[in-house]
């Protein structure tokens, strides 16, 4: 689910911030206005990535990026939303490479550790600049494409016999969180196992084994 199905109406970088967007050149732009501020979010920060940059790396005028975008947060709306889709469509392919609930959670991991981006980080930094209500719908969408993804795998896993009883709810949360620190630790990442040690841990935990 996206902006539009959340809100009834389509997002800036979607409908060309309020103006009906030509089909060809005016899309590609926008296209392009989107890959240059996401380029700029992982190198600069929120706070450091400006419109003037944006426009200078895309080739256009800042009147022709606000024609787009009319402000800087409508453009990271863009970026925000359409990073959470990748990851989410990515995702969906982990999940469905796998049949049980516990390789499901090894692929996940193996494709999160695999990405050159961190979305939840880049989420992170922009979020705590954004207004609340905007914020908001863009915390409701990670929810719903990314962590309710996972928190089904949980409750498969649990209803299938592979996990014992708990609240699927956590164990995901919990799971996300793991992943998103270590697929930053680049000493960590050079593990090999590290996606089915890291499922080990969470589904066996850390007491003695029985026979």
């Amino acid at each position: 689910m996206g902006i539009a199905d959340m809100t009834g109406t389509e997002p800036a970088f979607r409908r060309g911030a309020g103006r009906p967007l030509r089909q060809g050149g005016e899309q590609a732009t926008a296209g392009r206005a989107l890959d240059m501020a996401e380029v700029l979010l992982e190198s600069h920060g929120y706070v450091a990535a400006s419109m003037s940059d944006v426009a200078k790396g895309v080739g256009i005028s800042k009147a022709s990026l606000y024609h787009h975008f009319p402000t800087k947060e409508a453009l990271f709306l863009g970026v925000a939303e359409r990073m959470i889709e990748r990851d989410a469509a990515g995702m969906a392919q982990a999940i469905a490479s796998a049949p049980t609930a516990t390789g499901q959670l090894e692929a996940l991991a193996d494709w999160m550790f695999s990405q050159r981006r961190h979305t939840e980080r880049m989420l992170r930094d922009t979020l705590r600049f954004l207004a609340p209500e905007h914020a908001g719908r863009i915390g409701q969408i990670f929810l719903s494409r990314m962590y309710a993804p996972v928190e089904a795998v949980m409750s498969a896993g649990i209803e299938r016999g592979e996990f014992a009883p708990h609240a699927p709810g956590f164990s995901a949360w919990a799971f996300m969180g793991l992943l998103s620190e270590f697929a930053e630790s680049p000493v960590q990442v050079g593990r090999p196992d590290l996606a089915s040690a890291l499922v080990r841990l969470l589904v066996q935990g850390l007491g003695p084994r029985t026979a």
